[in-house]
């Protein structure tokens, strides 16, 4: 599934970029090169086919829903930690720099000890 959308993804982006070569030309050129070289690498990534990791693709090995949602919530935390105290006004913005810390360390923690049995051969736990 993966190939198949980078083989799809790549034509589309050198499109994009014959696309703004023409209607930008000539002040497009970096842009142009810069897309079209982006497409090509979705092209070669379409050759090398993806390990199989925890959850990746679906339905192989193992899943793990609950340490994605849980990474997820602690990334949202600590960025509402640390830029938070900006966007309320009358508060301590240390708080919410505390709260980011204190999240971020608890979401190494766990990530860490959930990775103490992951063989690093086979990416299994």
């Amino acid at each position: 599934m993966q190939t198949a959308n980078f083989m799809i993804t790549g034509p589309m982006v050198i499109a994009v970029a014959v696309g703004f070569r023409r209607a930008l030309a000539p002040k497009s050129l970096a842009v142009s090169l810069f897309l079209g070289a982006f497409g090509a690498s979705m092209l070669v990534a379409a050759v090398f086919r993806a390990d199989p990791m925890d959850g990746f693709p679906v339905m192989s090995r193992r899943n793990v829903p609950s340490l994605a949602r849980l990474s997820l919530l602690a990334g949202i935390i600590i960025l509402l930690g640390f830029f938070g105290g900006m966007a309320v006004p009358h508060s301590s913005p240390v708080l919410g720099i505390w709260i980011a810390v204190i999240v971020g360390w608890a979401w190494l923690a766990v990530m860490s000890r959930h990775l103490i049995g992951v063989d690093v051969g086979t990416h299994e736990a």
